[in-house]
């Protein structure tokens, strides 16, 4: 398996990987989130896992679970490399990135991975908004 690259590509990269990405990608930059600021973001191997609360449940519950389990929350950049490394994943259920947020409109934001009529999708979900049961959450072992 190849290193985790953290770069993040251009929107017009990003329409070239998948069936439909939101156009509030243009121009955004990630920044990683408080509690992930010090992680490295130097090219290596990671394994991904997944958190799922099979209920309706907030941020701070999410981050608390996978702090419970000794998970972080992954970057953009490695959701990225996922959806690269396992594009039928993101056919199955939706997959979220909360270790880094982009600001639009003065809010911020999160990516995530699903499928629609495009097929592979790339969206933005506002990060202070609950999630469903049906949300992974891409994690890796601290």
């Amino acid at each position: 398996t190849a290193p985790a690259i953290y770069s993040q590509p251009s929107y017009e990269e990003l329409k070239s990987r998948f069936g439909w990405v939101s156009s509030a990608y243009r121009g955004v930059t990630f920044e990683p989130i408080d509690r992930c600021e010090d992680v490295s973001r130097e090219p290596r191997d990671i394994t991904f896992e997944y958190l799922h609360l099979d209920r309706r449940a907030s941020i701070d519950e999410v981050i608390a679970e996978m702090e419970k389990q000794g998970l972080r929350p992954t970057f953009y950049e490695e959701l990225l490399d996922f959806a690269e490394k396992f594009p039928d994943e993101q056919r199955k259920y939706p997959i979220v990135a909360l270790g880094s947020v982009a600001r639009v409109d003065g809010r911020r934001f999160v990516a995530y991975l699903w499928y629609g009529d495009l097929g592979r999708d790339l969206y933005l979900h506002w990060f202070g908004r609950d999630w469903g049961g049906d949300y992974r959450f891409l994690c890796v072992r601290k």
